[in-house]
């Protein structure tokens, strides 16, 4: 009887510690193990940006252009130029054309000159630049032409641009001399002579 009692009152006292350890813990036999959950977060995977490429290698360009000049001799032309465009800011090559001067009495002269031009931005819709040809008007002397302009990209590989400025080049025309003889009688002597003009000159074209 004794022995019963005492078991009863062992039971009593430890029923508390094993309600405590079944509330917040998982029971394995006489051990209590606490259980704690471990997070693992996996990288966060930023795209890079693609890089910014630019034409460092020089390009082979050609342009084709008609236009006309005035005042001071009256005329139009049609000219063709090709050469290499560096870092899409620079051109440098050479041209050819045939003008045709109306104030001449041989008509059609052949320019013939290098050309460079200078892009004041890169990769926009309008591009302004600086124009220089320099050269001769075969057959008769110089040819040169100072234009500022503005290109606009119609396509990845054409554009269209128009450029306006000074052009002076040599051309020929009849001049004459009065020549008074020894009798009082004269004639006049036509003759050809070379000129210099300096004239506006406007220009549209195409560059591939």
């Amino acid at each position: 009887m004794k022995r019963f009692v005492l078991l009863f009152l062992l039971a009593i006292l430890s029923s508390p510690f094993v309600a405590i350890a079944q509330s917040g813990d998982k029971v394995t036999g006489a051990m209590v193990v606490t259980t704690t959950e471990t997070i693992v977060k996996e990288p966060i995977v930023v795209p890079k940006e693609a890089p910014v490429t630019t034409n460092t290698k020089p390009k082979f360009t050609m342009m084709g252009q008609v236009g006309f000049f005035v005042p001071w001799s009256l005329g139009f032309d049609f000219h063709f130029l090709a050469g290499w465009t560096f870092k899409d800011r620079f051109f440098i090559g050479a041209g050819v054309g045939l003008d045709f001067d109306f104030e001449s009495p041989s008509i059609v002269a052949a320019p013939l000159y290098a050309n460079s031009r200078i892009y004041f931005t890169k990769h926009t819709k309008f591009r302004p630049f600086l124009d220089l040809s320099v050269g001769g008007n075969i057959p008769w002397g110089a040819y040169i032409n100072v234009s500022i302009g503005a290109e606009v990209p119609v396509s990845k590989r054409l554009s269209l641009y128009a450029k306006a400025g000074y052009e002076a080049m040599h051309y020929e025309y009849l001049d004459y001399y009065y020549y008074r003889n020894y009798y009082g009688g004269g004639y006049y002597d036509y003759i050809w002579d070379i000129e210099m003009s300096h004239n506006f000159g406007f220009k549209v074209g195409l560059k591939f």
